[in-house]
Parts: structure tokens; sequence; C-alpha cells
């Protein structure tokens, strides 16, 4: 009974002090005042153009920095963030395929992409062979002698997913988005313009 008296006490003194009234809240602490920086949202100050006036030229602000540090290599037509990522991409692909190369106990079909890869890097098979592979599809392209022919090809090579002539595929419909329809396209070789080898 004293240990409840001992509790209820004091609870009693101090609601008959406030005047039987509830304490107000206490009054939560104001946040810390913080400052928005382009690197707190992930963007890359050196990129910036300082000497650009953004209201004369927005892009020159905003890449100048960027494009000035850059160069486009001398294999590639273009060079971007975009590309940096695409080659950070590549390179973790790569890594994670040269793995399997070390792994036994793998699935069915992590087995059959380590074996694809395998036979991609392959390069001393791959020039041994030669167009030896590609036989079964050139010979017929050798063949073609009339319309019926041609057509064959086509279809043979398009089972190949090498679209001659034309490609073919699903897409939107341009004057109603609801409806996926086929598109026929026109295809190419598949090779750049001669210019592209010859042209200095």
């Amino acid at each position: 009974m004293s240990r409840i008296l001992l509790i209820i006490l004091p609870t009693m003194l101090v609601s008959a002090s406030c005047g039987g009234k509830k304490a107000p809240p206490p009054t939560p602490p104001s946040p810390e005042p913080t400052t928005l920086t382009l690197e707190s949202v992930g963007l890359d100050t050196a990129s910036l153009d300082r000497n650009a006036d953004p209201c004369d030229d927005f892009y020159q602000f905003a890449c100048g920095g960027w494009l000035a540090a850059n160069q486009i290599p001398d294999d590639r037509s273009s060079l971007g963030r975009f590309s940096e990522i695409f080659d950070r991409g590549e390179t973790e692909l790569h890594n994670i395929l040269d793995e399997l190369k070390t792994k036994s106990d793998l699935s069915p079909e992590m087995t059959k992409v380590r074996d694809f890869y395998g036979a991609c890097m392959d390069e001393a098979s791959i020039e041994k062979a030669g167009a030896t592979p590609l036989k079964p599809l050139l010979d017929p392209i050798r063949k073609i002698r009339n319309r019926q022919s041609l057509a064959n090809v086509i279809g043979l090579l398009h089972n190949h997913g090498i679209w001659a002539g034309f490609a073919m595929g699903a897409e939107a419909d341009f004057k109603d988005a609801s409806q996926t329809i086929a598109q026929l396209q026109q295809s190419g070789l598949g090779l750049p313009d001669r210019d592209y080898y010859t042209s200095e």
C-alpha cells in the first residue's frame, strides 16, 4: 500500500500545482536550414561553364565545362553522359560473364549464357572457321535467279533475324495509340554507306 501511495502522491501533487491542466506538449525543434546545392541533387558543377550567360546560351552554361574536358574518341561518332553510363553497364556485364567461367554449379539457363558468351569471345575459333558458318545463308543468296527464289531467301534471312529489304515489327498505331499493329519499314543492307569505309 505504501508503495502505491509513493507513486500516486507525487502525481497528485504535480497535477494540483498545475491547476489540474495538462502541460502543453513540448515545441518541436525547428529543422536545421538546408542549403540546396548542385552536388546535393547529384549534379556535377565541373560540367558548368560559369563564363557563359545562361540567359543567352543555357546549353553552353550547363554543358560547357564537360564539353571542354571531353573529346569524342576516334572510334566513336558521339560522346555524352549516357555513353559513360552505357560503358559502365558494359563493364559490369563483362565482369559478370567472366565470373561465370569459374563457376560449375550453374543453372541450365546460365550455362547457355556462359557458353554463348564464350563462343563469341573465342576469336581464334571464329577466325579459323571463317565464313563457313554463314554457308547455309550465303549459298541460297548465290542461287537467286527469279522473284520466287528472292522471296524464299528473304524469308530465310528474316527467320534468322536479318531484315533484308524490309523490317517488320509490332508498334503503336500512329493514329490510335490504344492499338498495337504490324509495322513495315524499309530496310537496307545492314552496312553503312560506301563512303564510311573510303572517305577520310
